[in-house]
C-alpha cells in the first residue's frame, strides 16, 4: 500500500514538474546552413546536443543546404529565422536586401587557392595565363579576385573552369589551381601523397570574415529578445566545441556525417578552423564596421559594387541592444540609424575638449555611456562656439549639439533633449566683492564669448553690461587687474584654471544661486532621436554620475560656502600641489612615453593608424572650412609578402623602416606621415592639390627604388593620390585613394596614379 501511494506521489510530482515545464513551450526556430553536415558548422550541433538552445526556450532545427535551400532566401522568406552565410552576405546587404549579421564563426575565411607543388605556383603572380577551377558567380570568391588583380590579373589572364569538387583534377593536371577551404582539400591531397602550396588572400591584403551567422531585420526588430537568446546559446555551443573536439567528432560521426567523412579528416578540419575562429584578443565571434568596410572594398575593387553603399543596421553588435522595452519601430529605427554625428565643444575644460580626435572631459564621459546604454555608434566634430555648431547644424553636417544650454532665440528653434548633467554657475571676483545681485556691480561681467551665457544674463538682468572674452584665462586676468567685475562660467571651469593659473585675490563667489543644464540639441526633424536620448537620460544611476564626477571633479566648492573656506581650500590645493611636484613630475613623464606610444607606430616610429586618422579629421574640417586644397597619398611596398617569404621577416621590418626614414626626409614638416597597417602608408598634404601630391609622390617612388633593396632586388612602392571634394568625409578620401593606388597596381607596379571616378578604368 505504501509503495502505491508512494509511486502515486512520485508521478503526480512528475506530471506536475511537466506541466511546469510544458507550460512556456519551446519556440520553433530553424537555421538554415550553407553546406553540408561537417565540423564547419560543429557550434551548432553541440548547442544542440548541450541543450543550450533548450535552456534559452527555443526548439531548434538545423536545415542541411541543397540547391532547393539557400540561406538567405531562406531567411528572408521566413522559412527560417537564422542563416549562415558567406563574405557574400555583406554584398546582399548592400544590394538592400534587409540583413543583420550576429557573429562570425570565423575571423578569417578558409578560403584560398590550391595548388601543387609540382606547378611551381607559390604566389598570385604565378597564376597568369593558367587555369583555375572557381565559382563564375564573383560575389562568392571576390577576394580570390581582388587578390588576382591587385597582381594586374584580370579574368582575361586566366581561364576560368567550371568547380568540379573533385581534388583529383588539381592532382591529376586537369586545372592548376582551384578555390578550396584550407579545412578540407589540403588534407585529401596529402591523403594522395600530392604536396601543395596555398594561396590565401589575406596574406595579400584582403581579410574577410566567414560563416556569418545572420537574421533579417524584421526578426531583429520584432523578436529581439529570441534573437539575443539564439545568439548567446550558438556562443556557448562553439566554444564548448572547440574546447571539446574529440567529443564533437564523435557527435558528428554518429548524427551528421551525411558526407561519410573520416574521424581523420574531421580532425584536420577541426584544427584547421579553430585557428580562424579567434581574433588576435582571443575573441570569438567577434564583428566590426573596420573590417566590414576592407570587405566592402574588395567588392569596389572587383565592381561587383558602386562606390557608396550603406551598412547602418547590419551588425547586431550595434542594433539597439537596449536595456528598454523598445517597439519595433522603434528597434528599426535606431538599427538603421548612421553613426550620429555630434558636435562639441573644441576645449572647455574639464568640461569637454577634442584633440587629435579624442573627445575627452565630464561632457564626454557623459555622451558616451548615454549612446552605449543605446547601443549606438557616434562621431564628434569640434566646434569653437555654439554659435558655429549651430551653422553646423543647419548645414547637415551634423545630427546634434552635445552639451548646449537651453537659451533660444526666437529665430533658432533647436528641439532639445532633458538635460543629462547640471552644474553650478558661479562667479570669480576680487576679494571683498560679491555678485548677490550682478546690478550692484561697477564694472562689466566677463563670459566666454562662444556660449549664450550672456543671452540668460541679460534676460535676467537687462541692465546688466556683458563682455565676451575668448578664454577662461583671459576672463580671470581682467579681474584681477579690474578690467571686469567678475567672470561667470561653471564651477569646474573656474576651479581648473585657478589651480592651473595659481591666480591669487580672486575668490568663487557662489551669489548667483544658479546652475548651468547641460541638454542635447537637434533639428526639429530629429525628435525621434531626442525621444530615445530622453529614455537613455533617464536611466542614468546616481553610481554613473558619481563615478564620472569623481574622475573629473578633483576639487569641489559647495554652493553657499564662505569665501575665506573657499580661500583657505585654494591655497591648501596649491599646497598639496607642491608637495606632489615631483611625484606629478614623474607621473607625466611616464604620461607622455605613454602617449608616445599610444601615437607612434613601434616599428618605424612614425604615426601610428589612431594618430594618422585623427590628424585626416582635424585636416578636413579645416580644409573644408577654409577651402584651402587637402590630397592625400595612400602608397605601399609593391611585393612585400615574397620579401618576408624570402628573406625572412627581419629583413621585411627594415625595409619598411627604411621606407620609413626615405618619406620622412622628403616631406615637408607641415605634412603628416603614418603607418596605416602592414606595408601601408598614408602621407596627408595640406594646402596641397592632387597635381603637386603627385609630383610628391613620383619623388618618393624614385627614391625609394635608388636606394632601398632587399637580398640584391630593388624595392619599389606604388602610389595613389586624391584631393578632397566639398563635403567628403575621411573615409571617402581615403577610399578614394586607396582606388587610386590599386589602379596603380594593376597598371603594372612601380608607378603613382591620380584617383578617377569610374571603376570601370580601373582595369582599362
Amino acid at each position: 500500500m505504501r509503495a502505491w501511494v508512494g509511486g502515486v506521489f512520485v508521478a503526480l510530482m512528475l506530471l506536475s514538474a511537466g506541466q511546469s515545464v510544458f507550460a512556456d513551450p519551446l519556440e520553433p526556430v530553424r537555421l538554415q546552413l550553407l553546406w553540408r553536415h561537417q565540423f564547419q558548422f560543429a557550434g551548432y550541433y553541440m548547442a544542440l546536443e548541450k541543450g543550450y538552445y533548450r535552456e534559452a526556450g527555443l526548439d531548434v532545427t538545423l536545415v542541411e543546404f541543397d540547391q532547393d535551400h539557400f540561406p538567405v532566401e531562406e531567411v528572408l522568406s521566413g522559412r527560417a529565422q537564422f542563416g549562415v552565410g558567406r563574405s557574400s552576405l555583406l554584398l546582399e546587404r548592400m544590394r538592400g536586401k534587409d540583413l543583420v549579421a550576429l557573429m562570425a564563426a570565423f575571423q578569417r575565411s578558409p578560403l584560398m587557392l590550391l595548388t601543387t607543388a609540382a606547378s611551381g605556383i607559390r604566389d598570385p603572380a604565378g597564376l597568369r595565363d593558367k587555369r583555375i577551377m572557381v565559382s563564375r558567380d564573383g560575389s562568392q570568391v571576390a577576394e580570390i579576385m581582388a587578390m588576382l588583380l591587385k597582381y594586374g590579373i584580370t579574368e582575361n589572364d586566366i581561364t576560368i573552369q567550371p568547380q568540379s569538387f573533385d581534388i583529383r583534377d588539381l592532382a591529376e593536371g586537369r586545372t592548376d589551381a582551384v578555390a578550396a577551404y584550407i579545412s578540407n582539400e589540403p588534407y585529401q591531397l596529402q591523403q594522395l601523397g600530392v604536396g601543395y602550396n596555398l594561396i590565401h588572400p589575406e596574406d595579400y591584403g584582403f581579410p574577410m570574415y566567414s560563416d556569418i551567422l545572420f537574421t533579417s531585420g524584421r526578426m531583429v526588430d520584432e523578436h529581439f529578445v529570441q534573437v539575443n537568446r539564439f545568439l548567446d546559446a550558438s556562443r556557448k555551443g562553439w566554444r564548448y566545441a572547440f574546447d571539446h573536439i574529440d567529443e564533437t567528432i564523435d557527435l558528428i560521426l554518429q548524427r551528421y556525417n551525411s558526407q561519410q567523412r573520416s574521424r581523420e579528416a574531421l580532425l584536420f578540419e577541426a584544427q584547421a578552423l579553430r585557428k580562424l575562429a579567434f581574433d588576435d584578443q582571443g575573441r570569438f565571434g567577434f564583428l566590426n564596421n573596420e573590417r566590414f568596410d576592407a570587405m566592402a572594398s574588395v567588392y569596389r575593387i572587383t565592381n561587383t559594387i558602386e562606390p557608396d553603399f550603406g551598412l547602418q543596421g547590419f551588425l547586431f553588435c550595434c542594433a539597439a541592444k537596449t536595456p528598454f522595452n523598445l517597439s519595433p519601430l522603434q528597434r528599426n529605427y535606431l538599427r538603421t540609424l548612421a553613426p550620429v554625428r555630434i558636435c562639441v565643444n573644441r576645449e572647455w575644460m574639464p568640461l569637454e575638449q577634442v584633440t587629435n580626435g579624442q573627445y575627452v572631459g565630464i561632457l564626454a564621459d557623459y555622451i558616451g555611456n548615454i549612446f552605449e546604454r543605446l547601443g549606438l555608434e557616434y562621431q564628434v566634430l569640434g566646434a569653437g562656439s555654439w554659435q558655429e555648431a549651430r551653422g553646423l547644424l543647419n548645414d547637415g553636417r551634423c545630427d546634434l549639439i552635445g552639451g548646449i544650454m537651453q537659451v533660444l532665440p526666437a529665430h533658432d528653434p533647436l528641439h532639445f533633449s532633458r538635460p543629462f548633467f547640471t552644474t553650478p554657475i558661479m562667479a570669480a571676483v576680487k576679494q571683498g566683492a560679491s555678485v548677490a545681485h550682478p546690478l550692484l556691480l561697477r564694472r562689466a561681467v566677463g563670459v566666454l564669448r562662444r556660449h549664450d551665457l550672456d543671452v540668460l544674463l541679460l534676460r535676467r538682468y537687462p541692465g546688466l553690461t556683458v563682455v565676451g572674452v575668448e578664454s577662461v584665462a583671459e576672463g580671470l586676468r581682467r579681474v584681477q587687474e579690474g578690467e571686469l567685475g567678475a567672470f561667470i562660467d561653471t564651477q569646474a571651469t573656474i576651479v581648473r584654471a585657478l589651480r592651473e593659473m595659481q591666480i591669487t585675490g580672486l575668490v568663487l563667489d557662489p551669489g548667483l544661486n544658479d546652475s548651468w543644464d547641460f541638454s542635447f540639441a537637434a533639428a526639429p526633424g530629429n525628435s525621434k532621436l531626442i525621444a530615445l536620448l530622453d529614455r537613455s537620460i533617464a536611466g542614468l544611476g546616481h553610481a554613473e554620475r558619481e563615478q564620472i564626477a569623481a574622475r573629473w571633479l578633483t576639487v569641489q566648492q559647495e554652493v553657499g560656502i564662505d569665501k575665506g573656506v573657499v580661500r583657505n581650500l585654494l591655497i591648501a590645493v596649491a599646497f598639496l600641489f607642491a608637495l606632489l611636484g615631483y611625484r606629478y613630475y614623474l607621473v607625466s613623464s611616464h604620461n607622455r612615453r605613454l602617449e608616445r606610444i599610444a601615437r607612434e607606430d613601434r616599428l618605424t616610429g612614425i604615426g601610428n593608424r589612431h594618430w594618422i586618422s585623427g590628424r585626416i579629421d582635424d585636416a578636413v574640417d579645416l580644409a573644408l572650412r577654409s577651402s584651402l586644397p587637402l590630397s592625400l597619398i595612400y602608397f605601399d611596398i609593391d611585393d612585400f609578402k615574397r620579401v618576408n617569404d624570402r628573406y625572412g621577416h627581419a629583413q621585411g621590418d627594415q625595409v619598411l623602416i627604411e621606407v620609413a626614414e626615405v618619406v620622412r626626409e622628403n616631406i615637408r614638416r607641415t605634412d603628416s606621415f603614418g603607418r596605416w597597417g602592414g606595408e601601408e602608408f598614408l602621407i596627408l598634404l595640406q594646402d596641397t592639390d592632387a597635381d603637386g601630391a603627385w609630383q610628391l609622390a613620383e619623388k618618393l617612388r624614385e627614391a625609394v627604388a635608388a636606394r632601398i633593396e632587399a637580398g640584391g632586388e630593388p624595392v619599389t612602392c606604388s602610389f595613389g593620390v586624391a584631393q578632397l571634394r566639398p563635403g567628403e568625409n575621411q573615409d571617402q578620401l581615403v577610399n578614394r585613394a586607396d582606388k587610386a593606388l590599386y589602379q596603380a597596381k594593376n597598371r603594372g607596379k612601380n608607378r603613382s596614379e591620380i584617383e578617377i571616378n569610374q571603376l570601370a578604368d580601373k582595369f582599362g
